[in-house]
This record gives structure tokens, C-alpha cells and sequence, in this order.
């Protein structure tokens, strides 16, 4: 956020010295390698009541959430009773059996008390299991206010049968069944389901029929052009299918044997595992038979999904459209989940750095998941893909595991592999990277995973019929150079994250050079792309033409001198979303980060415009789409999740919720609503839930905030306060106390507080 000078009127968190001795609750939500569900087995994808204590030989039908590595990481949530609650101390035990935990004896380990705010990824460097094995453990919590402690309930898991630090532990996909909504019978022996809902699943029929017969099967995302049937050729890459089905007579359940797909099957595509099956995404599915033969179908499909919780987030305001983004987009992630790691979609499976990034951001904050998304970056290290910003996006991954988890296990293990999708190598002479000077040696590429060497991509698709331009696809008309900004930009942004991933490894004298790297880089990139006569960013040293790419991108990154910032953004907004899906990610972000939110929220909710989510919902998808229409990519599928930017914008960007130490120790709350009345939120944490609510009326501005123990929340109202603040600011209240103000030309204040309820209220005459 660009900052004026903030006027600190309240600082109310405080070291409590308050003791109380009675129990304050036990620590919950344990989590080993953050996966809570660790103690009991799936079969075929559906969860049963048998405990992981005895092992099981049959991995065709069985899975769990086994532990992978050697030296797991331990994490809890401290209830949240009272306000201002830190961990002073912890000690941690682990059994191998039960009687032994029960009764206090860690006879694999016990870490002894330790003096550490250490509560969301501890991970002990003594402690060594074995494969296979299955474990119990239990923390013991002290806090500022329960010096005594409480230990938690005994957590199980169980180990896989081999083990390696390198592993990422993560839950098994999971079925759910599911029924059809709506069911059309017809007498012409035409029965059709609507789910509601496009899913990845597999079709499950009870059919009852007078005589044994061949019936035809349609499953598909989207109707024909009438409604009156399911599209079987629907074009793009939206799905739909034929399948021949012979039935008995009388009543009998049938499953469809999906037929798979050789582009989404291949070498580089994530599998489905055998337990699960092919699955396909549907939502409509229909039965054709002669008349009188059918005489009744139930429509059930099995749904396929990483298992999230649903409820560990949720997002209202008083824009109705806003919300049903938001909604839109939350399933999208969920429905996108079908393989356990982040994918680009149907059509290839194959995860790419760029739509992990949008799926990563909306999972931390809408599902509270960390263990997916780690187990994502860690394939992208080993396999890259070819765009060169898409390469640079392997260093914003890693640091945004290490934010979102507090675990540096993953950065250490890596740090020299992140460290070169810097693409420092590719430095030139006038201090900007490129990737056209020869650069791209063989050492180069093998310190990078590659293969083939990088290209350049700005956005894509690059190839069809863009915003107000005869081509030019996604890139606005960009102009490709040796030097792009686009790539340079996202360089800037890599030694910015490398001086928290540095400092996280303990490598200080990398931090500090890094530090120096940035901010001498950001003089050069300015120096080099800043078009003083036009005040925008060119899109490459030999141009002068600007996309608008070359501008939100620096505006999302901080790199903009605070004069130019109206004039950028100024540009930004007169293109509209000229960009991608994925772009909109940084577009909205660069508006939000320079003060633009509420011109931002409204690009968000454009419904008169092909190119935004209203356009998506209206086209009659339920999962977000790889590009805005089928006009700007012919081959688009329906099920791409590097559009579900809105999910993560609404609490980064709307509700203004960053972590800005490791696993929300401190958090920043900066809101910018906009022209929204009321706006409320909740996100799950590692340390626990955060909710926020804001109310603005003529004569108030109600701010309420929960946070979780254990953390901090440094929260500014500056951006809601700019046009309230030249009223009459009568006083402030905060926790029910009054607290007399000053009038103020702009009302701009900040407040750090612990855990627990807080509310601030701003009151004018």
C-alpha cells in the first residue's frame, strides 16, 4: 500500500502478566506434516471406521494419510479464551502404543519442556520412525495465562511403508456420493439428470427395466443449444460422451466404465491412482431407451476430491454478485482438487506454475490446506515447465510455503534449486535478465530442471483475437523484445522473496545481498521500461508501446515510484481486463496495491463485458473456465482453476487478511471495501480462525475482528477511513472504550492487537 504518515492512536495488545491458573482448554486440531486426518483407513475412496493402529496389506483398495518423512512436523491450536493468549512453553511426547501415551510416556520421544512460541510446525530433530509403524502423540500447552499447561488428547497416525524427508505426506483422494437434483422423466423412454453441479466423477445408474436391453448413456458439462439434450459435441474441450450400456430386467445398479483420454493420460500427466478409477467431469447426465423399456432411473455420480473442508472459510458482503463469485470460484477449487495436486485442467492434467499459484493462494485461504499445495511445489521443482515467467514463479511458490506454513523444511531442502529460478544466470550487462543472449547453457538449465530451454510467454493464449485488438490474444498486443518487463518484473519479484527464504535457511549474508539486489534492481528496471514522456511502463527496451501487462505487474510488485502510480493505474483501468484469467490475478492485485481497491472490485463484478466471472457463470459452467469465453480460446475447457483468483482476492485484497511472519504469528489487516456497505469473512489458519467483519453507515464504521491465539494482528483502516475522515471524526471506540481524536484532513489509523474479539468503531457528529 502507498503510505501517507499513519497516526497511531491505539496500540492494544500487550504482554499479559495475568495468570490464571484454571485449564483454559486443550490444544485441538492436531496435525502431523499439517494433515489433521490421520487416524483412520479409506476403502475405495470412501473413509471407514478402522483405525490406522494395524496395518493393512491391501494398498489396491486401502489408503490413508500415511506420514512420508522421517522427521514430520508436529502443529496444534491453542484454544482461543481470553484475549492476548501466546505460548510460552511446549513439551511434546510420542508412543508407540497406546497405554503408554495414555499415560504420559513418550517411549519413542519426548522433547521435554520447551521454551518456544513454536505451535503450527515443530518438527524435532532427534525423533526417527520407522516405516510402517503406527504412532501416538500428545502436546503439552503452556500459555500466558495457563502457566501450568494442558495437555492435549492422544492423535494417531501411521507411517508409510518407506520413508524420505524429501516426501510430501498428504491425504487420499476421496469419493462422495452424490445424487441428482433434478431428474426429467419422459414417456418417449428419455430420462435426464442435472447435478447442479459440474464434478470430476463417475456415473452410477439404479436402473429398473421391464427387459433386458441396450440403453444409450450421455454425460456431459453442458446442454445443447434447445436444452432438450445432453451435448455430446459440445466443441472446445468441454466434455461430453456417448456410452452403450446393456441392462437386465428388473432392478440393478450399474457404473459406467469411462473410457480415458489419451491427451490427459500421458507421460507428463498426473495419474488417477487405480483405487479411484477414471473419473470425468459432469454435471448432466442422461438415459435413452425405447419407450417402455426404462421404466425408472436413479441418477447418483461418485465425485472425486482432495479431501478440503468446506467449511473453514466463508465470505459475505452486501453485494449479492460479489458473493456468488467468490462461491463460483471456492467450488472451482474444490471440484479441481480430483488429483491430489494442483493441475491446469481436463484437458493435460499437468501441473503448471502458474495455475498453481491462483489454486495455492485460494486453498491456503479458502480450505486452510497446506499440504496439497506443498506437495505441488515440490513436483514443480523437480518439473518445471517451459515459460520463463513461469519458471521465476518457482521462487514465489516456495516463499509462500513458507509464509503460509512457518516450515522451512521444504526451502531448505531446495534453496540452491529455488535459488536458480531466480534466473540470475541470465543477467546481462545493463543488469536485466533475458533469455535471447545465448545465456541458456547446459549447467544453466540442469540447475533448473530443465530440459529445453525457456521462452517468454507474457500471458497466454498469445494467438487469438485479444481485447480491442485484431490478434494478439492475451498479451494486450505486448511487444516481444530480448528484454521484456513482463520477465524482468518477475525477477524483481524472485529477489524480494529470496531475502525471506534466505533468512529462513539461515543464510544471512544471502538475505543481506538480496535485499541490495532488489532495490538496485528496481532502480534499473525503472530506469530501463518507465517511459518518462508517456509515464507508463514499455513493454520492451526497442519499443514504446505499453501493454498493460508491462504496468499492473510492476504495480502488483511494489515497483512503482509513488508519482507515477496514478498515471499507471490510470492506464491500467482504461484497458479493462485486458489480460488473461490468470493475469486478472495481478491485475486486481497491482489496483489493490496501489490503492485502487474499489475501482478493482468493480472490474471484479463487470457483467457487461465477456471478459469477467459473470460472463463465465452466464456461459453455464459451475467451475471456472481457462479463458473468459470461447471466443478468446477455441480449445478452452470448462474446468480450469487458474481463473478462481476472486477466492483469494476477498480475503487478501478485500478484507486485506496477509500473513507477514511465518503461519500468521503477525498478520496484516488492511481492508479496502469500496463502495460494499458491509462485507464479513472468515479463513482457517494453522494457528486457527481469523473472522473480520466491517458495517459502514453515514455516521459509523463498525470494524470486528477475531483472532487466533498465539498470533497478532496489525490492522490499518486507512483506505476505508479516506473519505470518511474528512467528516467530523468525533472519537473512536475501541473494546467499548472512548478514545477522543483530533479532526483529521485524513483519518489514518493503526492498531496492533493479540488474540481474542475485538472491535473498533468510528464515529462521526
Amino acid at each position: 500500500m502507498n503510505g501517507s504518515g499513519r497516526l497511531y492512536i491505539a496500540t492494544l495488545f500487550v504482554a499479559s502478566c495475568c495468570v490464571c491458573m484454571a485449564q483454559h482448554g486443550k490444544p485441538y486440531g492436531l496435525k502431523t506434516d499439517f494433515i489433521e486426518n490421520t487416524e483412520h483407513y479409506y476403502k475405495d475412496g470412501y473413509p471407514i471406521n478402522t483405525k490406522v493402529s494395524a496395518p493393512q496389506n491391501d494398498t489396491l483398495h486401502y489408503r490413508a494419510a500415511w506420514i512420508r518423512t522421517v522427521h514430520p512436523s508436529f502443529g496444534w491450536v491453542i484454544p482461543n479464551k481470553g484475549k492476548n493468549v501466546k505460548q510460552t512453553a511446549f513439551r511434546i511426547i510420542v508412543a508407540d502404543n497406546r497405554k503408554d501415551i495414555s499415560a504420559l510416556r513418550g517411549n519413542i520421544y519426548d522433547s521435554g519442556m520447551q521454551y518456544d512460541g513454536n505451535s503450527v510446525a515443530y518438527v524435532p530433530e532427534n525423533l526417527n520412525l520407522s516405516p510402517d509403524k503406527a504412532y501416538y502423540w500428545r502436546v503439552l500447552v503452556k500459555t500466558n495465562r495457563d502457566r501450568s499447561g494442558t495437555w492435549s488428547s492422544a492423535k494417531l497416525f501411521r507411517t508409510f511403508h518407506t520413508l524420505n524427508d524429501s516426501a510430501t505426506s498428504h491425504e487420499p483422494l476421496v469419493k462422495t456420493l452424490q445424487k441428482a437434483k433434478t431428474v426429467k422423466d419422459k414417456a418417449s423412454g428419455i430420462f435426464r439428470a442435472d447435478f447442479k453441479l459440474d464434478a470430476f466423477a463417475q456415473p452410477m445408474l439404479e436402473i429398473t427395466a421391464a427387459d433386458n436391453a441396450e440403453i444409450t448413456v450421455l454425460i456431459g458439462e453442458k446442454l445443447t443449444a434447445d436444452g432438450k439434450s445432453v451435448d455430446t459435441n459440445p466443441g472446445a474441450t468441454i466434455r461430453g460422451a456417448e456410452y452403450k450400456l446393456n441392462v437386465k430386467k428388473g432392478r440393478a445398479l450399474y457404473k459406467i466404465d469411462l473410457r480415458p483420454d489419451k491427451r490427459n493420460t500421458g507421460a507428463d500427466a498426473i495419474k488417477i491412482p487405480a483405487f479411484i478409477g477414471e473419473i470425468t467431469p459432469f454435471r448432466y447426465c442422461e438415459v435413452k431407451s425405447k419407450p417402455g423399456t426404462v421404466r425408472h432411473v436413479k441418477f447418483m455420480r461418485e465425485a472425486v476430491n482432495y479431501p478440503l473442508n468446506y467449511d473453514a472459510s466463508s465470505f459475505k458482503s452486501s453485494s449479492t454478485r460479489l458473493d456468488s463469485i467468490f462461491e463460483f470460484c471456492k467450488y472451482s477449487l474444490k471440484a479441481t482438487s480430483m488429483l491430489g495436486i494442483f493441475v491446469d485442467g481436463d484437458r493435460e492434467r499437468i501441473p503448471y506454475e502458474a495455475d498453481a499459484l491462483v489454486s495455492m493462494l485460494g486453498t491456503y485461504f479458502a480450505f486452510g490446506e497446506a499440504a496439497m499445495a506443498r506437495r505441488t511445489v515440490r513436483h514443480l521443482l523437480a518439473h518445471p515447465t517451459w515459460p520463463t515467467e513461469w519458471s521465476l514463479q518457482n521462487v514465489e511458490l516456495a516463499a509462500y510455503d513458507y509464509l503460509f506454513t512457518g516450515d522451512c523444511r521444504l526451502i531448505s531442502q531446495n534453496y540452491n534449486t529455488i535459488e536458480a529460478h531466480t534466473l540470475s544466470a541470465l543477467r546481462c550487462e545493463n543488469g536485466l535478465i533475458s533469455t535471447q543472449t545465448g545465456l541458456q547453457t547446459q549447467e544453466f538449465l540442469k540447475s533448473i530442471n530443465m530440459k529445453s530451454e525457456l521462452r517468454d510467454i507474457v500471458d497466454w493464449p498469445a494467438w487469438t483475437a485479444g481485447l480491442n485488438e485484431p490478434s494478439g490474444g492475451e498479451r494486450d498486443g505486448h511487444t516481444m523484445g530480448r528484454f521484456n518487463s513482463v520477465v524482468n518484473a518477475w525477477h524483481y519479484r524472485t529477489l524480494c522473496r529470496m531475502v525471506t527464504i534466505s533468512h529462513a535457511c539461515k543464510k544471512d549474508d544471502k538475505a543481506q545481498y538480496y535485499r541490495k539486489a532488489a532495490n538496485d534492481f528496481k532502480t534499473a528496471f525503472n530506469k530501463s521500461f518507465l517511459n518518462e514522456s508517456t509515464s507508463l511502463y514499455r513493454d520492451a527496451l526497442d519499443t514504446a508501446h505499453s501493454a498493460t501487462h508491462s504496468n499492473f505487474y510492476p504495480a502488483a510488485f511494489g515497483m512503482i515510484p509513488i508519482e507515477k502510480s496514478k498515471s499507471v493505474t490510470d492506464y491500467i483501468l482504461k484497458r479493462g481486463m485486458a489480460c488473461s484469467v490468470f493475469g486478472a490475478q495481478f491485475l486486481i492485485d497491482g489496483l489493490f496495491r496501489q490503492e485502487r481497491g474499489a475501482e478493482g472490485i468493480k472490474m471484479m463484478l463487470a457483467a457487461d463485458t465477456k471478459r469477467s466471472w459473470v460472463n463465465m457463470m452466464r456461459c453455464g459452467t459451475t467451475i471456472t473456465m481457462e479463458d473468459w469465453d470461447e471466443t478468446f480460446k477455441p480449445n478452452l475447457d470448462w474446468n480450469h482453476a487458474w481463473a478462481t483468483s476472486p477466492a483469494n482476492i476477498a480475503f487478501r485484497d478485500i478484507l486485506g487478511i496477509i500473513p507477514t511472519s511465518p503461519a500468521y504469528d503477525v498478520f496484516m489487516v488492511y481492508p479496502q471495501i469500496g463502495e460494499l456497505k458491509h462485507v464479513s469473512g472468515k479463513t482457517t489458519t494453522l494457528r486457527g480462525v481469523i473472522k473480520e467483519e466491517i458495517r459502514v453507515t453515514d455516521k459509523k464504521i463498525r470494524f470486528a475482528i477475531e483472532v487466533p491465539a498465539n498470533s497478532i494482528a496489525d490492522i490499518s483502516l486507512a483506505n476505508i477511513t479516506e473519505d470518511f475522515g474528512r467528516r467530523d471524526i468525533r472519537h473512536a471506540r475501541v473494546n467499548g472504550k472512548n478514545i477522543p481524536l483530533e479532526r483529521l484532513t485524513r483519518f489514518d489509523t493503526s492498531y496492533t492487537v493479540g488474540s481474542g474479539k475485538h472491535v473498533i468503531e468510528l464515529i462521526c457528529r
